[in-house]
């Protein structure tokens, strides 16, 4: 199995594995903030304009009731968990080259429902 180390996962990792609240890494991506130049960088902040990154790109992608989604590099998941409280009957998948995140990912997506395919390790190795 890979591990990736990157500091910004070990350190998610670390705060979740303390305790810490998960829905800070639902979204372990960029943000889109209303005023960057406002300065906050609180995990509330960040949480909110993760969120608003995530459901732009959704948007974007057309993403509607009973599409089928892949979501390469699914970190920990919070896309996929994102678009299944919103779509019905969508068929989700995940793929990531970090075992460590997919474990996260699993516990994360555990609720919904059966149609989410469960979220699978791949890397380079397997083209």
């Amino acid at each position: 199995m890979a591990t990736v180390h990157l500091p910004y996962v070990d350190s998610a990792l670390a705060h979740l594995d303390r305790g810490g609240p998960a829905s800070w890494f639902h979204h372990l991506h960029w943000g889109l903030y209303d005023d960057p130049a406002a300065g906050d960088d609180s995990p509330e902040a960040y949480v909110e304009a993760a969120t608003k990154l995530t459901e732009r790109v959704v948007a974007a992608a057309g993403v509607a009731d009973g599409r089928a989604v892949l979501d390469v590099g699914c970190g920990f998941g919070g896309t996929l968990a994102h678009i299944a409280a919103r779509h019905r009957r969508c068929r989700l998948a995940g793929l990531n080259i970090d075992e460590r995140q997919l474990r996260w990912a699993r516990r994360l997506l555990a609720p919904v429902p059966p149609l989410v395919v469960p979220v699978l390790r791949a890397g380079l190795g397997m083209l």
